[in-house]
């Protein structure tokens, strides 16, 4: 009759022991890699952050010097008028300058990697690089897709300025987006502006 070779109970118990404790290192390790990742963008963040609220407080002395001077002027105009009762309104520039200006901003990039198509991230991050935008959380740059960038691509596709190179319909981050080519002036066209200039020419001699 053979005999079985037993494993001693003292050496089982090592060897089960040491495959938890390596379990324990491996999900230790890992967890470590993640947190420090997480530390390191939230220090990025931080830096960014910082540099933004000092921008920002630059902006809100330079803004308060001259709301300090044209409440002056004001008064210089009427004495009986106080400025602090004067209702602030929003510049109607918009955000990026004059309206249209994100639209404008959009098309061009669009035009510039014709005929290649490009993403909604990948189309946003050159945007919102044009606008100095490069300094948002996580949070703040997915709120502005939300709720501007992507009505604005999608308005611009209803209006048939750029299309979906993938085919899809949706307006989705995977979507590729690229410029819709525009139609040339007509014969009717490039004459009436022709007989347009001759005229203005015969009335200025």
């Amino acid at each position: 009759m053979s005999r079985t070779n037993r494993t001693p109970p003292a050496l089982g118990w090592l060897v089960g022991k040491h495959a938890r404790v390596a379990n324990d290192v491996a999900e230790l390790h890992e967890l470590h890699e993640r947190l420090c990742h997480r530390l390191a963008l939230t220090e990025a963040r931080l830096v960014g952050l910082k540099e933004r609220i000092a921008h920002t407080h630059a902006s809100l002395d330079c803004k308060a010097t001259e709301l300090d001077a044209l409440g002056k002027a004001v008064k210089q105009y009427s004495a009986m008028l106080e400025p602090e009762r004067i209702e602030p309104v929003q510049d109607r520039a918009g955000r990026y300058g004059q309206w249209g200006a994100l639209s404008g901003a959009i098309m061009r990039i669009l035009g510039g990697l014709a005929p290649e198509a490009a993403t909604a991230p990948e189309l946003m991050g050159m945007v919102q690089a044009e606008f100095g935008l490069t300094d948002w959380t996580r949070q703040e740059s997915y709120r502005w897709y939300q709720n501007t960038f992507k009505p604005a691509l999608r308005q611009l596709a209803e209006a048939g300025r750029i299309r979906r190179a993938d085919g899809t319909r949706g307006v989705y981050r995977s979507t590729l987006w690229t410029a819709q080519p525009q139609p040339g002036p007509t014969l009717a066209q490039i004459r009436a502006h022709a007989a347009s200039v001759q005229s203005k020419d015969k009335t200025n001699a």
